[in-house]
């Protein structure tokens, strides 16, 4: 016990080693500016911060440092200004992202860029959170840029993200590079959940049910998430133009994620499954509800999303209360471990939330998609759990069968071995012709009373190994009372069974010689059709009495 826990801790350690080394350079990546000795060194990209204003009321407002969020409810959209006193370096580019936003962008009364006004689906804005790449002309400099932000889904309410400058290859440059965490991320749990699809369906094809379920319900919830966080990331911008279906799938996967988890959650608790039941459903409602209503123009999609937020809600909670019960109540174990997954899901939303709230990093997500591995790597290790638990006791039901059917002594079938295959052939109504053999150890008895029943046990072991030696190429073997044997062969020539029978004497031959008690053994054999019921029995009795039959006759030759 105390090497097993040993092994499991030392197993959860590395892990936990991994997990951090990983993590420190990912957040060292993020974080950690140092001097740049890189051989392929890019242009530097500049933060314009500060210097905006704004029009309020006539007169001019003064922006402390972006980014920033402004509330004026008296307006539709909110124009902010620079003054640009730098000259355009060749390729110069402005970089901001837009918050779900509509952005146009103007150099003096020269609109420059615009992003949004195509957006507009069947019911409402679908503009998602882009980078926004404004090439700056020759002979902007001197004149006033002015961005204009228009919020469609929270008017009166704008959020002004940070606005960099540089040329072109440095900003797509410093894009690619913060996409990196996410590329990682959805390559990882990409393989993860078709890792467990996989094994799914080759226990499917195999006829196997080590819990299945699981592993279908865990790959299908791992492949959603990853998919919605990569519909969700600026990845779509580098993979096509038309980026408003990437919206609406990632809003109804967002919506669809929750059920499979919902489903994996129903396998392993025991109680509580008419209200998971009851949340999928409405999942599954709320995804359809939303296509519909949007495609016919009734309801936007983010209006949606407080019912979509609700439920979610709702699922934690019930996770945590059943999770709990099973825990506390029934002593189910697996609910530890999902209830450990939450918590380190939640840890990383809040983290995220905290993050996100003073927009001090471009990479919102990371904690949140750390928390959400953490998340994986729980249901995961339950899943494996409960199928490496089904899977003994499926190896052990399998071993008591074995042993059912097998002669403890000699390794051979036993008598129940005998019976079971000859009731498969009795069943299979074959044609084939089929032969049975019967041996017999001669004197077994005397050895017994003589050298004792371990002399004699050795004489068993030593004819089961010489039967066995001669004909498990042409049959079954079985070891069917004390002392006698039988063979059970199907559509083998005559010669071939005469030809086991001289391996058989000269086996036993062999084996008298090692033997201080000798050895001898009496066989018989013969070969039928498949008459019916019963026919392997017959034959039996046939060979049996073939078997004595050359038993008299050798102790007449020895007379």
């Amino acid at each position: 016990m105390k090497e097993k826990t040993r092994n499991y801790s030392f197993a959860f350690l590395v892990i936990l080693s991994l997990i951090t080394a990983l993590g420190t350079f990912v957040y060292g990546m993020k974080n950690y500016h140092t001097d740049n000795i890189s051989i392929n060194q890019r242009q530097e990209i500049t933060s314009l911060s500060e210097g905006w204003y704004y029009i309020e009321e006539g007169k001019k407002a003064e922006i402390s440092s972006l980014p920033v969020k402004i509330k004026d409810s008296g307006r539709k959209s909110l124009t902010i200004y620079l003054d640009l006193s730098k000259p355009a370096a060749e390729d110069a580019v402005l970089c901001m992202e837009n918050f779900h936003q509509a952005v146009e962008v103007f150099a003096g009364d020269r609109k420059l860029y615009s992003y949004g006004a195509g957006n507009k689906g069947p019911a409402g804005w679908i503009l998602g959170n882009i980078w926004n790449i404004i090439d700056l002309p020759e002979g902007v400099h001197g004149k006033t840029i002015a961005v204009k932000i228009t919020s469609p889904n929270t008017p009166g309410r704008w959020k002004i993200p940070e606005i960099k400058y540089g040329n072109r290859s440095a900003v797509m440059q410093m894009i690619s590079e913060n996409c990196i965490g996410i590329a990682v991320f959805a390559i990882l749990s990409g393989v993860l959940g078709s890792g467990f699809l996989l094994v799914f369906c080759l226990l499917r094809w195999k006829g196997l049910d080590y819990n299945s379920k699981d592993f279908v319900y865990i790959g299908l919830f791992i492949v959603i998430s990853t998919l919605w966080i990569i519909t969700d990331s600026k990845i779509p911008q580098f993979l096509t133009k038309r980026l408003t279906p990437i919206y609406i799938l990632s809003f109804l996967l967002f919506t669809l994620m929750p059920v499979p988890y919902l489903m994996f959650l129903r396998q392993i608790c025991r109680h509580g499954k008419g209200a998971l039941d009851c949340l999928s459903i409405l999942f599954l409602l709320q995804t359809i509800f939303c296509a519909v209503l949007y495609i016919t123009g009734t309801v936007d999609l983010i209006m949606s999303l407080p019912v979509t937020h609700f439920l979610i809600i709702c699922t934690v909670a019930a996770s945590i209360f059943l999770c709990l019960r099973e825990l506390l109540h029934y002593h189910n174990k697996d609910t530890f471990f999902v209830l450990i997954g939450i918590c380190i899901l939640a840890a990383g939303a809040m983290l995220s939330l905290a993050a996100f709230l003073p927009q001090k990093i471009s990479d919102n997500s990371l904690f949140f998609r750390i928390g959400l591995i953490g998340f994986y790597l729980s249901l995961c290790y339950v899943s494996l759990r409960r199928g490496m638990g089904l899977l003994r006791t499926s190896m052990e039901a399998e071993t008591y069968r074995r042993l059912a059917y097998k002669d403890a002594m000699t390794g051979i079938g036993n008598r129940a071995a005998f019976d079971r295959d000859a009731g498969i052939l009795h069943a299979k109504r074959d044609t084939n012709t089929f032969a049975v053999a019967v041996f017999d150890v001669n004197n077994l008895k005397y050895t017994n009373d003589t050298y004792g029943h371990a002399a004699g046990d050795r004489l068993i072991k030593d004819t089961a190994d010489s039967v066995k030696d001669a004909f498990s190429a042409i049959g079954r073997c079985y070891r069917i009372g004390g002392d006698e044997f039988a063979v059970i062969m199907e559509h083998i020539p005559d010669e071939s069974i005469e030809e086991a029978f001289c391996s058989f004497r000269e086996n036993i031959r062999k084996y008298g010689k090692g033997n201080p008690e000798g050895l001898d053994a009496a066989g018989g054999w013969v070969k039928g059709e498949n008459t019916g019921t019963d026919f392997i029995y017959r034959l039996f009795h046939q060979a049996d009495t073939k078997m004595y039959e050359s038993k008299e006759k050798a102790k007449h030759a020895e007379k």
